[in-house]
């Protein structure tokens, strides 16, 4: 077994110099205070042992270097050699320094590679990646709560099973690809075996088909030449019409040449008219002009004069108000000197009443007794000054008593109130209590249920939202394939419109209409759809149905619901060119085919026919040169066909050439509909579900609001928690003590309110004794002056005599003030005289009248002019009138003589449309009987003919194929109407084979009639061929072709079949090869782990377990490590405390060392989190192991760590501008 002997460290980090710690021993600990540089040996231990920059606690590799944290470093270098003892007891140097910001790796004092020095340690079972023999500090925690992949990561390091995960992806990839290979083979296969068992059934219809195509033929001959025939009859007797009508015209014409003088004479004397009404109209707007100007001027004058008026009318009425006003205060003025000579004459009246009844009560009411009485009242008082004093103060104390008495009383009233408030306060308290513990127990069942409801909702929404996530993923791949196959990624609304109006036509006539015809065919290989799509062109939309009635349904729906126009092929109306056998027959066809047959066709009867009926004998080339070859006649027999080669180019019979261009492969796109409808469907439904969901994701903001709800709720519990506690304890508890303070507070008022009401009687009582004492005084002054007014005391003289003297005064007073009050008021009348305010409003009335005179004499100089020159106006409207009237009649001769020439041209023009209709009804007798010739061309109904040939028609379908830019070589510069005209012009039929019977036809019913009964003939045998099918003469070549594709496909079965089982046994060989390797690691330390850890814990009953998530093959998914500490029942991992979690990882790292044993273990403090008891167990467990199977190195503030270490190496801080570490070593062995 390898060791560490010792490091040499050269201003590494905290190190400055050359600083060699060690010698390490088997079991050495590593000691110091906290920041002395213990951690920064670990680095240098990690560092020299290969580990990256950034698990070593700095950002760049120049930080390593001593002082170059604080941008003082030491050195450009720093260097870290490890001394390692080789089992043999050989020796090794590993050394690594940073130079300049790199890194160098020695071996032995050797340069080597950062992959070599890897290797090399490599070879002591040192794997710097998977970590097997480091912990850091704070980090053994994070070992045993690695997630299952990072778990299954760190085994595949330390089994070396990851080198061949490239290798098994690769391997992987490849057999997959070999089974989709041969299973497309084997699909192929069954494909090839399926078209050739069709291939048979149509050969042995195709011998049944060709029976009636000759009787066919000839009705079909007897039809066209019979309507050909009437066509011509009646074109040329509309030759005739048309020749009469047209000299009847021109005898018209000379009719209308006289009438148009006449109408040139009236238009002159109207021109004159016109003249005459204008020059009028103008003088009449100029005099209109003056007027508009004089109105104004004549208003704004009336208006002055209105306004004068007012303020005319305003002062007069003031002035009068005025002269009321003087003439009402001098009336008031003789009314106050009347009042005022009342009350005098009043006063008088009521002294003599007083002296009067002064006598009849005997009063004594001289003025000397008066004055007697006051000199004997103020003698009396000063006698009764003590006695006065003496009664105030004790009156004076007396009041105080009374005002204390009620003030205790009233206090005593608010202490019984206060008693009687606090003890209501306490009873609404204690209900308060019980209400508030109701409302807190409605709260909480309020809470809870928003809690579940609020659950339910977040499931919910998350249900929705990955839902959504899936439906957003899968609408952007179909709509990825949408755009791919149709150019766009969203259908028009047009187009939407035709597909829904073409599904309810489905829907409505299920058995009637087959479907539109890309959807009833497909070319039989890729290689031909450009060829399809060019002669199918617009009828690749066209819609097939059974009768002609159903097809009229279907118009008639269409346009009750204002759906777009569609085109119909009602199958029972068709009629159907017997295919050209011949071709299939050429002996050089290889690559020509016919257009037909290289369809596959719907199995529906009434499908193949207007198949057929579109296809005709349209041919199939491979190359250009052999479609223009077919075209122009391919051999002596100069038979002309329509060509097309496989990449679009169009050669008509008549000499056209049609290329083929982008918009052919855009339409060639619509053969991928059916899968485009099945993709549309699918987006539509997707666009919905994703509506759906999207209201549910709409659901959040409900969710928040639900949550804002249930915090709100929380805080109301919390709250009304809180009110619950307070109002049993804070607040009860002071209701009650201010009860027990207003109770003593009203026990101790009652003594005080007795003992007041005490002091007020005694008060009293004195009051009274000093009363009568003083009375006596003062009898005892006026006993004289009682003697001689003969009354028996002084109260008895001032109860009379000096009471009806004070209300006599009174009286006396109040007559004065009244007196007083009027002279006042006469006085401020005499100072108010209105005579000048009369005089300054008389002189401004006199103003006013003289301006109303000026201004009334003006409105009326111009009401004057205003009239003189509306006569004016009168006058030269009554000329403009006449001149009008004038022009009116001109006018009218004028309309005369237009409706006499407008009754000529309606002659001319009804001749005209007579005409024009005898040349339309020419040019639809043209264009039928051409049609006629077209449709013999085009379902090769060999026609006798004196002169020309069919194949000088065309169609318009030839002209413009599907709105394509062609190219004419023979008719390059002629327009196609203009042509078709000529063509069939040149075209003379042989009548000399056409039925008497049908050559003396002469209305259109008789042609109809004679047309029907041919009709039904031709549908009887088209009926009896439909019923056959059409045959196909090369389905025996098909069969021979369909055996050499199914002996290829065997061959290419059977080489993929080969393959894939070559690729699979090289992916079992790799796969067994990984599996080996981490299965010979995995199941060591799986069966090796729970032993561990029960040492580890020193109990038996404590389990660990790792588990496998995928038994099969362990690599590809996670690994789970579960731990059962002692007495305790099982727990997640994450679950675990600090000190379970440690004891976990440390017995994983020491299984996994059993299993592929690094030679030496470097701890950083991992005893943080272990009590004394599991230290006591490790460090046991530790020594042992440290004695036979690894080196350890230990970085701990543990003192039964350190007690059983064989080594220390103490670190400590030197003094210095940054931290300097020392090192001290002690061998323990020795002491």
């Amino acid at each position: 077994m390898g060791r560490i002997i010792r490091l040499e460290v050269e201003n590494f980090k905290s190190y400055k110099g050359k600083v060699i710690i060690g010698p390490f021993k088997d079991f050495t600990a590593i000691i110091g205070p906290n920041g002395s540089g213990k951690s920064n040996l670990m680095d240098a231990i990690s560092f020299v042992l290969g580990e990256k920059t950034i698990n070593l606690r700095v950002k760049k590799l120049s930080d390593l270097i001593h002082g170059m944290t604080h941008g003082q470093p030491v050195s450009n270098k720093c260097l870290v050699k490890m001394y390692y003892e080789l089992g043999n007891g050989k020796m090794k140097v590993f050394s690594r320094g940073v130079v300049n910001s790199s890194s160098e790796y020695r071996i032995n004092g050797d340069h080597v590679t950062p992959q070599v020095y890897a290797a090399q340690m490599e070879q002591e079972n040192v794997f710097i990646k998977a970590r097997n023999f480091l912990v850091y500090q704070g980090a053994v925690e994070s070992i045993a709560t690695k997630s299952n992949i990072e778990r299954t990561q760190l085994f595949e390091e330390i089994s070396r099973s990851n080198e061949l995960v490239a290798k098994y992806n690769k391997l992987k990839e490849e057999m997959v690809k070999c089974e989709e290979l041969a299973q497309n083979n084997m699909h192929r296969r069954k494909n090839i075996a399926q078209e050739k068992k069709e291939a048979r059934a149509e050969k042995e219809e195709a011998d049944k088909y060709s029976k009636k195509q000759k009787e066919l033929g000839e009705t079909y001959k007897q039809l066209y030449m019979m309507k050909l025939s009437f066509i011509e009859r009646i074109t040329k007797k509309a030759f005739d019409d048309v020749a009469i009508k047209k000299s009847e015209v021109e005898e018209i014409y000379s009719k209308k040449d006289s009438s148009a003088g006449s109408i040139s004479s009236a238009m002159k004397a109207a021109k004159e008219a016109n003249c005459c009404v204008k020059f009028f109209e103008t003088e009449a707007h100029k005099v209109l002009r003056i007027l508009e100007n004089e109105r104004p001027e004549f208003l704004k004058t009336k208006n002055e004069v209105v306004h004068v008026e007012g303020k005319l009318n305003s002062l007069q009425k003031s002035l009068v108000q005025l002269q009321k006003n003087a003439d009402k205060q001098d009336k008031s003025i003789e009314e106050i000197k009347t009042k005022i000579k009342a009350i005098e004459h009043e006063r008088n009246d009521a002294l003599e009443k007083m002296k009067q009844a002064s006598q009849d009560q005997n009063l004594s009411m001289e003025e000397s007794d008066v004055a007697e009485y006051k000199l004997l009242k103020m003698k009396a008082g000063k006698k009764n000054a003590t006695f006065s004093l003496k009664l105030d103060d004790v009156i004076q104390e007396y009041e105080s008593s009374l005002n204390m008495l009620s003030h205790e009383k009233g206090k005593l009233l608010a202490c019984e109130e206060r008693l009687k408030t606090q003890q209501d306060l306490l009873d609404r308290h204690n209900g308060m209590i019980v209400y508030t513990e109701e409302q807190l127990e409605i709260h909480k069942n309020a809470l809870e249920g928003e809690q579940q409801l609020l659950l339910r909702m977040e499931q919910e929404v998350g249900t929705a939202n990955a839902r959504m996530a899936v439906v957003v993923e899968e609408l952007e791949v179909i709509s990825k394939q949408l755009s791919d196959a149709d150019g766009d990624s969203a259908e028009s609304d047009r187009k939407r419109r035709k597909n829904e109006a073409y599904e309810n036509l489905k829907r409505i006539f299920a058995d009637r209409v087959y479907g539109r015809i890309v959807d009833l065919c497909e070319p039989s290989h890729n290689k031909f759809k450009l060829a399809v799509t060019k002669i199918l062109s617009k009828q690749m939309m066209n819609i097939v149905c059974d009768t002609e009635t159903t097809a009229k349904e279907c118009m008639a729906y269409l346009k009750e619901q204002r759906y777009d126009i569609e085109t119909f092929l009602p199958a029972d109306v068709l009629n159907v060119t017997t295919l050209n056998e011949r071709i299939r027959n050429f002996p050089d066809s290889k690559g020509i085919k016919l257009m037909f047959d290289v369809l596959q066709i719907s199995s529906i009867s009434n499908v193949r026919k207007a198949i057929q009926f579109i296809c005709g004998n349209a041919v199939v080339c491979q190359t250009i040169d052999d479609a223009r070859e077919m075209a122009y006649g391919h051999d002596d027999s100069q038979e002309r066909f329509k060509a097309v080669s496989f990449d679009g180019t169009l050669f008509m019979e008549n000499g056209m050439i049609c290329t083929g261009n982008q918009d052919l492969m855009n339409n060639a796109k619509k053969w991928d509909e059916a899968a485009l409808k099945k993709l549309r469907q699918k987006k539509n439904e997707l666009q919905d579900e994703y509506q759906i969901l999207l209201r549910n994701k709409q659901k959040e903001d409900e969710l928040e609001s639900k949550k804002k709800a249930i915090h709100q709720l929380e805080n109301r519990v919390n709250i009304t928690n809180q009110e619950v506690t307070k109002l049993r304890t804070t607040d009860k508890k002071e209701i009650e003590d201010s009860l027990a303070t207003a109770q003593a507070d009203y026990t101790m008022m009652i003594p005080r309110v007795e003992k007041y009401a005490d002091i007020i009687e005694e008060k009293k009582q004195a009051i009274k004794t000093m009363e009568e004492k003083k009375d006596g005084v003062i009898d005892e002054v006026f006993a004289e002056f009682c003697a001689r007014l003969n009354i028996p005391d002084i109260r008895r003289y001032e109860e009379r005599e000096m009471r009806f003297h004070e209300e006599s005064q009174s009286k006396l007073q109040e007559f004065d003030s009244e007196l007083e009050r009027w002279q006042f008021k006469y006085e401020y009348l005499q100072k108010e005289d209105k005579t000048p305010k009369i005089a300054e409003s008389r002189a401004k009335v006199d103003e006013l009248k003289e301006t109303h005179t000026l201004l009334t004499q003006k409105q009326a100089d111009k009401e004057k002019n205003i009239k003189e020159i509306e006569k004016e106006f009168d006058e030269i409207n009554g000329k403009f009138q006449k001149s009008l009237k004038d022009y009116e009649d001109a006018e009218a001769a004028v309309s005369v003589a237009k409706k006499e020439i407008t009754i000529v041209d309606k002659e001319v023009n009804a001749i005209e449309k007579l005409i024009l209709q005898l040349e339309a009804k020419i040019s639809a007798n043209k264009t039928q009987r051409y049609d006629l010739l077209l449709e013999c061309r085009l379902k090769s109904i060999e026609l006798p003919l004196n002169r020309g040939t069919l194949n000088e028609t065309f169609s318009a379908a030839d002209v413009d194929m599907d709105d394509e830019t062609s190219q004419s070589t023979n008719f390059g510069s002629q327009h196609p109407s203009s042509q078709m005209s000529h063509n069939q012009n040149w075209i003379e039929l042989d009548y000399t084979t056409l039925d008497k019977e049908y050559k003396a036809l002469k209305d259109d019913g008789a042609v109809k009639k004679h047309s029907e009964q041919l009709l039904r003939k031709i549908q009887d045998i088209e009926n009896a061929l439909s019923k056959l099918n059409a045959p196909n003469v090369k389905a025996l070549e098909r069969i021979d072709q369909f055996r050499e594709r199914e002996a290829e496909s065997t061959e290419e079965w059977e080489a993929a079949r080969r393959r894939n089982k070559e690729a699979k046994d090289a992916f079992e060989k790799v796969k067994v090869e990984r599996n080996k390797r981490f299965q010979l690691v995995f199941e060591n330390v799986q069966n090796r782990i729970d032993e561990i850890y029960k040492v580890l814990s020193g109990n038996q009953s404590a389990q660990a377990f790792l588990g496998a998530d995928n038994l099969e093959e362990p690599y590809l998914d996670g690994i789970s490590y579960n731990c059962v500490a002692p007495g305790k029942r099982f727990r997640p991992m994450d679950q675990l405390s600090g000190g379970e979690k440690t004891i976990a990882a440390l017995a994983l790292l020491f299984a996994i060392h059993s299993s592929n044993p690094s030679p030496f273990f470097v701890l950083d403090e991992i005893d943080a989190a272990l009590d004394n008891s599991n230290i006591s167990k490790v460090v046991t467990y530790v020594a042992e192991k440290s004695k036979r199977d690894f080196q350890v190195i230990v970085i701990s503030l543990k003192e039964e760590m350190f007690y059983n270490a064989d080594c220390l190496v103490g670190i400590y801080s030197k003094v210095g501008k940054c931290t300097n570490s020392g090192v001290l070593s002690v061998d323990l062995t020795e002491a």
